[in-house]
């Protein structure tokens, strides 16, 4: 207090005496006190509602009043001020029950004199003020929590309205997907048989406008197929199905149906001789997929009696095969270059064939290139045409990890940035066809940012974009997914798995050292592991 402020003070005391001894006591102390007395708690309580006090000093045998008793009753009265009880007994155990009761100091009668008075009032508004700030904290947390657990509730509801309107579009992209392909289908095919003789002889013309309704078909087709992936990536649903493969298999099936379609424009596709080259790892759908969209987009901005020329180069220090798709059109601005892969967004040249689009095959190439661990370039001249180019890894694990947790660095915030590494080693003898299951069950349980990476007959890594509470659901997800397979399947059971746990990182501490993510050269069969996390 040190005289800086006065302090209102009630004394609670029957005993005349008494209380004019502290009255008295309190105005020669060294600090500033404006003092009322009173005999009894009706008087108390009368006073209190007609003045503040900082201060309460009270005897605990009054006239209305016995005992602790009139500690509850002050305090309910004036919760905000010091209560000292002065008492003519010296018992200590008389002082911890006054405290208990709800005191914040206890004074002897027989042993008070101005100083002591003057140092319980300081420590009594000194506890008083720390319990009056106590109880404020705790409102404010109350207050917080309140409004966290309502904006979690709100955020809970908007997160359930967004899945079902997230569900409901993809049911409706589904569903509008499937209503285009019935009738294209069945379009297509009365076409072919038409053109094939089928349904009587026609010209050569009559051919010609026959395979050009084809094209076209594949052409919706190919946009259909544009929408649904957008519609999947967006909804967060867009995986991949990564295995290793040759190039050649991929491009056996594409090429001959691409050179139909150019074939109709009057547009040569040459390709280089793309045999014999080192395995890779990816999704082979989306591989071809991506060259697809890259051809049929040169083909569009094509002159009739050009080339195309589609090239394979294997990088070997950037552990990739380099596929380029080079037209000789009217080229691209070079500020358009990078605008062309947003989405609804097309390039304005002045050579473009009568067969539009959405703007959306660049855009989702450019996706299902990267969901390959890939990237996808452009280089173009005006006047002289583009060539658009991407990467499809190698089957080489450590590349493939590195270029995983790149990815993973370049698209998310902080808060995703962490992983989980397990070994896999099939718990069961496999044959060739078990062994496919095996890993198409893997990565059906997976999520779209997860990477599964086979390293032996049997044995896989797994590299889960999750926390380890995230690796446990996904163990438990792989065991009601294995146990849901082996009841339908025809041919008996899969193969268990057992997980090695290899230990959750930050991205960028495991880029630092991709070695952990490397298969162990130890025997990694159920037999040296105690703990089968999944076993059927």
């Amino acid at each position: 207090m040190n005289g800086q402020k006065t302090l209102s003070v009630l004394i609670l005391e029957d005993d005349s005496t008494d209380a004019a001894i502290v009255t008295r006591l309190l105005a020669r102390s060294c600090g500033q006190y404006r003092v009322h007395a009173v005999r009894s708690l009706a008087e108390a309580k009368q006073t209190i509602g007609e003045c503040h006090y900082d201060v309460v000093i009270s005897d605990l045998n009054l006239p209305d009043s016995v005992g602790l008793e009139t500690v509850h009753c002050v305090r309910q009265v004036i919760p905000t001020a010091a209560i000292i009880v002065l008492s003519g007994s010296s018992d200590e155990s008389n002082y911890v029950s006054a405290l208990r009761a709800g005191a914040d100091g206890f004074i002897c009668k027989h042993d008070v004199d101005q100083r002591l008075l003057h140092r319980c009032i300081e420590q009594s508004m000194h506890r008083i003020q720390q319990q009056l700030k106590i109880l404020e904290l705790v409102r404010e947390v109350d207050k917080q929590q309140s409004e966290l657990a309502r904006h979690a509730k709100e955020l809970e509801n908007k997160n359930a309205s967004l899945r079902r309107l997230c569900e409901s579009s993809q049911s409706f992209v589904n569903h509008v997907s499937h209503e285009f392909r019935t009738p294209l289908c069945v379009v297509k095919q009365y076409a072919n048989l038409m053109a094939d003789g089928s349904a009587g002889a026609v010209t050569e013309q009559q051919e010609y406008f026959l395979r050009v309704i084809e094209d076209r078909i594949d052409g919706l087709n190919n946009i259909v197929d544009d929408m649904l992936d957008v519609s999947r990536h967006e909804a967060g649903l867009l995986g991949a199905s990564r295995k290793c493969c040759v190039i050649a298999d991929v491009f056996d099936r594409e090429i001959p149906l691409l050179r139909q379609r150019a074939n109709l424009r009057k547009i040569e596709i040459v390709c280089d001789d793309y045999h014999g080259l080192p395995e890779i790892f990816c999704d082979q759908e989306k591989l071809g997929r991506s060259l697809t969209n890259l051809v049929t987009n040169a083909i569009k901005f094509s002159k009739a009696g050009s080339q195309i020329v589609v090239s394979v180069a294997c990088c070997l220090i950037e552990q990739e095969l380099r596929v380029s798709v080079r037209d000789f059109g009217a080229g691209i601005d070079p500020e358009e270059c990078e605008k062309i892969f947003n989405r609804f967004r097309q390039a304005t040249t002045s050579i473009q064939s009568g067969e539009k689009g959405f703007g959306l095959g660049l855009s989702i190439t450019r996706e299902l290139v990267e969901l390959n661990l890939g990237d996808l370039s452009l280089t173009s001249v005006v006047g002289e045409g583009s060539t658009f180019s991407f990467s499809v890894p190698l089957n080489d694990i450590r590349s493939l990890v590195t270029r995983y947790l790149d990815r993973l660095l370049r698209l998310q915030t902080s808060y995703d940035k962490v992983v989980t590494v397990f070994e896999i080693a099939a718990s069961n003898a496999l044959t060739p066809q078990s062994l496919s299951d095996a890993q198409a069950l893997l990565n059906f349980v997976l999520h779209a940012r997860d990477l599964l990476v086979p390293v032996g007959s049997g044995r896989w890594i797994l590299v889960l974009n999750t926390h380890a509470e995230g690796a446990r659901e996904f163990c438990a997800r792989l065991a009601k997914q294995t146990e849901e397979t082996n009841r339908n399947r025809p041919v008996g059971k899969l193969p268990g798995f057992q997980l090695e746990n290899r230990g959750t990182y930050d991205v960028d501490v495991l880029r630092e050292d991709v070695q952990l993510c490397m298969p162990s050269s130890r025997d990694v069969s159920p037999r040296n592991h105690s703990e089968i996390l999944i076993n059927v």
